[in-house]
């Protein structure tokens, strides 16, 4: 999706592998960005509402999402989803923790099976309401009480504007669904955990990445085709990526993206994608791709480091 901030037509494209465009479609610049579900389908989304973008050799087509379908916060918290089961979390913004959900449709059972927290941010959003005066705190009780799922803590903090600081860095656990497992980078707990569809634990692997490398990039990005998890981090505006092996817990550099200051990084079929505009150019932002070259885990070093 292209456009700029001086309301001028936005266009929604298509392209193949190498970059060439397919179909397009003018939009309205009020479109604010894309994102795609569980089973990697397209949506396109404003302040009110979103769309399903469906494509073919005819063109793009804008189907409305009917309004008693999930949210798109509540679609994008869902993790896998079959006949036979729905994972998923209720991750929130504003919120120090999450649990994983398991949910079976023809029997309704529902069970959380982990729970992810960031033991400093809990405690500092656990001492919001006691930041408050007695009639405040006494008015956060009685929200509280109306809101099934919510208690006084988490009516403070809402009411002191907590997750709106300047400074507050939200929860960062993203879950995955590979061909034969659920995957789960706990930051917090130092861990990556390996769940079976059916949710038990097969393995928890130590991780240092997020420690180990300066200017780390909160970003987790996974191939969906070679079933390969990759993190980056930038150092004067180059960003390097690195494979993560999530059965033993190494990371290793395996590129260095040619261009400064890339947004949008997306990673399929071995091939790095993102997008481009010279810093301080009235150039247009362009797409480019570099293929990213294999990593050995077999051997723990990579076929070429760049």
């Amino acid at each position: 999706m292209t456009g700029d901030a001086r309301n001028k037509p936005s266009k929604l494209m298509v392209t193949d592998f190498e970059g060439n465009i397919l179909v397009q479609k003018n939009i309205s610049p009020e479109f604010q960005g894309l994102f795609t579900d569980y089973e990697n389908r397209v949506y396109i989304y404003n302040k009110r509402k979103y769309f399903r973008v469906l494509y073919n050799s005819f063109g793009l087509f804008l189907l409305p999402v009917d309004q008693r379908s999930p949210s798109k916060e509540q679609l994008q918290n869902i993790v896998s989803a079959d006949q036979f089961r729905i994972i998923f979390t209720n991750q929130q913004y504003r919120l120090p923790y999450f649990k994983l959900f398991y949910y079976h449709p023809q029997d309704s059972a529902l069970k959380d099976f982990y729970k992810v927290i960031d033991p400093v941010l809990d405690w500092q959003y656990y001492y919001e309401y006691y930041k408050l005066t007695n009639a405040e705190k006494a008015y956060a009780s009685r929200i509280a009480y109306y809101y099934k799922g919510y208690d006084k803590h988490d009516i403070a903090a809402i009411m002191t504007g907590f997750a709106d600081d300047w400074m507050y860095e939200p929860l960062y656990a993203p879950v995955f669904k590979t061909y034969t497992d659920i995957v789960l980078f706990d930051h917090y707990t130092h861990q990556v955990c390996i769940f079976s569809q059916d949710t038990l634990l097969i393995k928890k692997t130590p991780i240092a990445y997020h420690q180990d490398l300066k200017n780390w990039n909160r970003q987790i990005i996974h191939d969906p085709v070679f079933d390969q998890f990759y993190t980056t981090a930038t150092k004067n505006g180059y960003l390097t990526i690195y494979g993560i092996n999530i059965h033993n817990g190494r990371h290793y550099p395996v590129i260095t993206l040619k261009h400064r200051y890339p947004e949008n990084i997306k990673i399929y079929a071995g091939k790095v994608y993102y997008i481009y505009r010279p810093v301080e150019s009235l150039q247009k932002k362009s797409l480019y791709f570099q293929n990213i070259p294999p990593v050995n885990f077999s051997k723990e070093e990579t076929v070429d480091k760049n």
